[in-house]
Order: C-alpha cells, then sequence, then structure tokens
C-alpha cells in the first residue's frame, strides 16, 4: 500500500496539470486541465474561460458541467437578443450539441432498460363450449404419453 505522504505528492499541481477529458455518462464531453490545490480537485476547460473546484472530485466534475450548462444558457440568451459575439455564440453552441449528445445517450440506455424489462404477455383465451375458433390457443405437450394414444384436444 503506498505511503500517504507518497500518494499527496502524485497529484497534479497547478504549476503542472493533467490534460484530459471530462465525461458525464460515458460521453466525452469537455477537453480539460485537473490540478490539485489546498486539498481541492480543480478542472479547467482547455476551450472556454470556467473553472470548477471542490474537495470532492466527483462534485467538481458535477460543478464543472452545471457551470458549463449555466455559461451555454447565458450565452444562448445574449444570442437570442443579438448581443452575442460570434465566440459566445459558438461556445453556447458546442456546450449545448454536447450535453445532447449526453441526452441522447441516457435516452438510448433508458429505452434499451425498457426495452429489456417488458414482458411479452400471450393472451390465451378461455375455452369454450362448443366449436373452438381457429385462433384460439392449445397446448401441445413435447413427449407423449405413456400410453401411444394421441392426445384429446
Amino acid at each position: 500500500m503506498p505511503d500517504v505522504a507518497e500518494t499527496l505528492t502524485d497529484l497534479p499541481v497547478s504549476e503542472s496539470p493533467e490534460e484530459g477529458v471530462l465525461t458525464f455518462h460515458g460521453v466525452e464531453v469537455f477537453p480539460a486541465l485537473y490540478w490539485v490545490e489546498d486539498g481541492d480537485h480543480v478542472f479547467r476547460s482547455m476551450e472556454f474561460d470556467l473553472l470548477a473546484a471542490d474537495r470532492d472530485q466527483y462534485v467538481a466534475i458535477q460543478k464543472f458541467i452545471e457551470m458549463a450548462e449555466d455559461l451555454a444558457g447565458y450565452y444562448s440568451d445574449l444570442t437570442k437578443a443579438g448581443r452575442a459575439t460570434e465566440a459566445e455564440a459558438d461556445i453556447a453552441l458546442q456546450i449545448l450539441s454536447r450535453i445532447n449528445e449526453v441526452l441522447q445517450q441516457q435516452l438510448r440506455l433508458a429505452q434499451e432498460q425498457l426495452r429489456a424489462s417488458q414482458r411479452r404477455v400471450i393472451n390465451v383465451p378461455r375455452r369454450r363450449t362448443g366449436a373452438r375458433p381457429a385462433h384460439a390457443g392449445r397446448f401441445v405437450r413435447s413427449r407423449p404419453r405413456s400410453s401411444s394414444a394421441p392426445l384429446a384436444v
């Protein structure tokens, strides 16, 4: 087991951050720099001005994604009002298209789960007295009874 002091020194620092990609629900969403500073896990976008930090790495990632959604909404509102720069409109489009990709992935997964959980229901009508309808269900044994007489249906 590694020493705690050794593990802490292996973490990236702001002077030499790690480059990577933040993923959300299995979809690569944002290229980012990562480092630990004063116990906070810090993520900074490599594409636009966005930084999120928290003591918990997972929470820092969630904050980053929420802040990206907020930034896209802000730039989108500016675009609708005709006040966004071309760069701001492009950033909004990038973020929204990536979020859409995540939502599409979640939709596919939910549909697969739904299909897997659905059971096929077979409706077998009750046997009526008199003539049996042509579409009525039948039971056929896979092996005959001990006698050689055919099954009565």
